[in-house]
């Protein structure tokens, strides 16, 4: 079939309206697809934009400050800020005081607990004459302290013949308990009355673990005495660990007390010395003047309530109590950060530069070091209103050569592993994910479980059977921490001497100290906060009827 020209004459008045409404659409297109080009809001754009409000009133010299004035309340304390003391009371006072300063609403919470106090420092010295009254001949070792949660011992101490136990020979930590203890050995040696000392190795393997318990049932010595016994471990201060003297958080159970046994320990070097006496059949005198009973802990707790009423809100947590140690990075610094972080966001708020979507609730726990207590404690008080909390953030033990953080699961829109990231990668800092359950977080993700644990260490009965856990949880912490984690060829010196003012300089960084910390605030900011201060973007809105009205006109245009 053909067609002529003719037959698809179009009039010019319509070619022209036609020419028009296609210069219409185009002219539209270009704002729209100038619109549509934007970049959306991302973690990252918030993190950059809270990070330079935060920058405004960050202190860094109020962190260092506080951590330090904790770490002076625990070093004027026998008993350290063991949780229930009377220096974990003094700094529950110092974190209580700082919050209200800041225009903050603070709670107590306080909670029964077994608690433990040394009256005075701990005595371990040998004796050569047999005769107190002469010191010539007597060496004190300087490194000794009782173990957490230690029975006392008699009025004045106890002053027996110095025993040892061996253990097998191995090349390394992955080697305890690959080799059977020597039973024929330890026959050879009675143990009742003297005072025992024992590579605390051999509590690292739960056979020989349970070796060392039967032979402790069976013969009695009036104290025991843990040194590291193996020369891989050459570098290892005294390590305190939460309450193994008395009930160890351990499968074996609380064997010290039953039995009725103080505990101490002292470092390597002094272990290696104390070891040619027990050869020699030398006496030393053991002194640990400790009590024991219940007491009360205390959590404390700091409110800034959200924009809106009847909110949920975002959890920011760190424990103050302590081993027997001042417990600079574990974890006084991490409560400094949570107290610094808290009194930014008040400030911000007071002068309007943000809004809270979310209200945030601080929160310093006791008795962390003795499972959890104080985090398990507040949920369970608080477990009717679990479902409000949108977030928890727990910062324990920052500040070390390598931050790391949990993996959170969000199960709601504010993803802690994207802010995170966003905050970290604003402020330079490389931060990797980490697993572990040891820490306040637990309670929050699996409190049945983890009070499962804390019963069965103490002979409790907190029931949070069938409570559910909170999405969206995280732990910041660092790495090397123990005397058994390397990194970058470096010790970590928690639950050590070196965890102090003096000796944290030696295994940490300044600049690793602040920039960990600023990366936990941030985070916190992007969780809760809304910026106020930001560019006006009105103009977008104006752009977009503009354009939906001239595309109205121009399908008019073509129909007609």
């Amino acid at each position: 079939m053909t067609y002529s020209i003719r037959q698809f004459r179009i009039p010019i008045y319509m070619v022209r309206e036609r020419s028009l409404a296609i210069l219409v659409i185009i002219a539209v297109m270009l704002p729209s697809l100038s619109i549509v080009c934007l970049p959306g809001a991302s973690a990252q754009d918030d993190a950059a934009d809270l990070a330079d409000l935060m920058s405004e009133h960050w202190n860094a010299q109020n962190v260092l400050d506080i951590a330090d004035r904790l770490c002076q309340i625990s070093a004027a304390h026998p008993s350290f800020r063991v949780s229930g003391s009377e220096g974990a009371d003094e700094a529950a006072d110092l974190i209580w005081s700082e919050m209200v300063s800041y225009g903050i609403n603070v709670t107590n919470e306080p909670f029964l607990h077994p608690s433990w106090t040394l009256q005075e420092p701990p005595v371990l010295f040998s004796e050569g004459d047999g005769d107190l009254n002469t010191s010539q001949d007597q060496v004190h070792f300087l490194s000794f302290q009782a173990e957490p949660y230690s029975l006392p011992t008699p009025s004045g101490g106890v002053l027996s013949e110095l025993v040892s136990l061996p253990l097998p020979d191995i090349a390394s930590p992955s080697n305890v308990g690959g080799r059977p203890i020597d039973q024929g050995a330890w026959d050879e040696v009675n143990i009742t009355g003297k005072v025992l000392l024992m590579g605390k190795e051999v509590r690292w393997n739960s056979i020989w673990d349970q070796v060392f318990k039967l032979k402790l049932n069976k013969e009695r010595p009036s104290a025991i005495l843990f040194h590291y016994h193996y020369s891989w471990m050459d570098h290892a201060e005294h390590y305190s660990q939460s309450s193994s003297g008395g009930l160890p958080l351990m499968v074996t159970g609380p064997m010290f007390w039953d039995i009725g046994i103080p505990v101490g320990s002292v470092n390597y070097s002094e272990g290696m010395a104390l070891a040619d006496l027990a050869d020699q059949g030398l006496q030393v005198l053991v002194n640990i003047n400790s009590t024991l009973g219940s007491g009360v802990h205390r959590n404390i707790v700091g409110d800034i309530p959200s924009s809106e009423p009847d909110q949920p809100y975002i959890l920011v947590g760190a424990h103050y109590d302590t081993v027997l140690t001042e417990g600079y990075l574990d974890n006084s610094f991490g409560v400094a950060t949570v107290l610094e972080t808290a009194r930014v966001v008040q400030e911000m708020v007071s002068s309007s530069k943000i809004e809270l979507r979310y209200g945030l609730r601080f929160v310093a726990f006791a008795g962390e070091e003795l499972g959890m207590a104080g985090s398990l404690n507040y949920v369970f008080k608080h477990q009717a209103e679990l479902g409000m909390i949108k977030a928890v953030i727990i910062v324990d033990s920052i500040g070390s050569a390598e931050m790391l953080m949990t993996n959170a699961d969000p199960g709601n829109d504010r993803d802690l592993n994207d802010l995170a990231a966003a905050s970290a990668e604003e402020l330079g800092i490389n931060c990797s994910y980490s697993v572990t359950y040891s820490s306040d977080h637990a309670p929050f993700i699996d409190p049945e479980g983890t009070a499962f644990n804390l019963n069965r260490y103490w002979r409790m009965t907190l029931e949070l059977r069938s409570v559910q856990g909170v999405k969206n949880v995280m732990l910041f912490h660092s790495t090397p921490l123990t005397v058994t984690e390397q990194f970058g060829g470096n010790y970590g010196g928690i639950h050590t001497v070196q965890d102090s003012r003096s000796g944290v300089t030696e295994w940490t960084h300044a600049e690793d100290l602040d920039a960990q910390s600023q990366v936990v605030a941030l985070t916190v900011l992007q969780a809760a906060a809304i910026e106020l201060d930001v560019p006006d973007n009105t103009w977008m809105y104006v752009v977009a009827a503009f354009v939906v009205a001239s595309l109205m006109l121009a399908v008019m245009v073509l129909r007609h």
